[in-house]
């Protein structure tokens, strides 16, 4: 049902996605860099939660806060990289873009504001269910993956649309 969402986000919007055909390459790759670095902080988060290595007292433990910044920090680097690679090979294939500094800010913003509202989203989850006994790592990198493409794109065509 999320994909399918996802992908009405995209038909709806296709007029205003075709008039800047730049942002057709961003998305898959968009759409991947953020539902995958939502999984990796769970995997990593998942299973410090199940071995006890991060502390019960997640406001106060270190790990997760080094770990909260280092995916972030990734996402911030891995974004300005996509929309600065976006522009390079659309000034060299003579696509029509944005400005850089335009298709920079709506990459980068809705795509590290994505990885936050993931890990908003996905924390309570992962606690609840290791709570029940069950193992999160099975059920967390689809979930998180699909609601990434889902949160992504409406963002993404968001930002489009106010820009």
């Amino acid at each position: 049902m999320l994909s399918i969402i996802s992908g009405s986000v995209l038909d709806h919007a296709e007029e205003i996605i075709l008039a800047i055909p730049a942002f057709l390459l961003a998305i898959p790759a968009f759409a991947n860099q953020a539902g995958d670095l939502a999984a990796v902080f769970f995997a990593k988060f998942t299973t410090e939660l199940r071995t006890g290595t991060i502390e019960r007292a997640l406001s106060t433990s270190s790990t997760l806060k080094a770990n909260l910044i280092g995916i972030i920090l990734t996402a911030c680097i891995g974004f300005t990289f996509l929309s600065g690679a976006i522009s390079l090979i659309s000034i060299v294939a003579g696509i029509p873009s944005l400005e850089p500094f335009k298709q920079w800010f709506i990459i980068f913003t809705s795509g590290v504001t994505t990885v936050i509202l993931l890990i908003i989203i996905g924390m309570p989850v992962a606690i609840i269910s290791s709570r029940k006994g069950l193992d999160p790592d099975n059920f967390m990198s689809p979930i998180l993956t699909t609601l990434g493409d889902v949160i992504g794109m409406l963002l993404l065509v968001g930002l489009i649309i106010l820009i």
